[in-house]
């Protein structure tokens, strides 16, 4: 889609629903919200409030997506959510919401409330509240950083590189990537105004620029090496903290060496 047709596919949306008797609300989110963000990669990601007793309803039966939206694939992605793709290849991703579960489950940093026949925009403030990272955030993600650290280099050893991979992507370089970039803010410096707060590989070549740099060279490294790197990092950015674990650290680097 080109930026007017991003920006038609809001206001048509929103029109729906507004004419629709079953739905409450609907919310715009990250890109789709902000449009410094906008470009042609961007989909449409929105939170849509249905009445309570109708979301199943309106997860089922599309007919409220605009009319030059032709859907070629649309599949259950979460309890709550769907993606859908248009056979020009745009994809929708969204989740079906009443009120109470809109509380209860929604998480959002950049949004726009589009449409609001009820309490969505109150609610909506809920579920954007900041919520600031403690020190005992960044130690959780130390622990992870270690403990994925042995289980991801024991499986890339025997022979299970797929499954090594996966648990340096989704454990280690998930857990560092967020005490790396938390460590300072949770004592006390600024958060950077585009780190992304829901996901940690977001935007990460911007906010820190060296991060991004880091996670490059990391890419065609073994597995093993990758860790060996990333446990240096680590050490260099919060080793100094009196509550750093630093004998699980050193345990976890000299295992490493019989995988290198």
């Amino acid at each position: 889609m080109n930026p007017q047709e991003f920006q038609d596919f809001k206001v048509q949306l929103a029109h729906n629903v507004e004419a629709h008797s079953d739905l409450l609300g609907l919310v715009f989110l990250g890109s789709s919200s902000d449009s410094s963000r906008q470009d042609q990669w961007s989909d449409h990601d929105f939170f849509l409030i249905a009445r309570e007793g109708f979301e199943e309803h309106i997860r089922q039966d599309l007919s409220w997506l605009p009319a030059d939206f032709e859907v070629a694939l649309a599949f259950r992605d979460t309890d709550h959510g769907l993606q859908a793709i248009s056979k020009e290849g745009h994809l929708l991703e969204f989740a079906v919401f009443s009120e109470h579960e809109l509380y209860l489950y929604g998480r959002a940093n950049a949004y726009t409330v589009m449409s609001d026949k009820s309490s969505v925009t109150e609610i909506m403030k809920h579920c954007a509240r900041a919520q600031t990272p403690q020190q005992k955030d960044v130690q959780y993600h130390v622990g992870k950083v270690l403990a994925c650290a042995i289980i991801c280099m024991g499986r890339y050893a025997r022979g299970e590189r797929a499954s090594g991979r996966e648990v340096f992507l989704n454990g280690v370089l998930r857990s560092f990537l967020y005490l790396y970039k938390n460590a300072p803010v949770a004592e006390g410096a600024p958060a950077h105004h585009r780190m992304d707060n829901l996901d940690v590989f977001r935007r990460v070549e911007t906010s820190h620029p060296e991060l991004g740099d880091l996670l490059d060279s990391l890419e065609p490294l073994p597995v093993p090496l990758a860790l060996q790197k990333v446990l240096e990092v680590q050490m260099e950015r919060v080793g100094q903290q009196a509550w750093y674990p630093t004998e699980a650290h050193q345990a976890v680097v000299k295992r490493l060496q019989q995988a290198l």
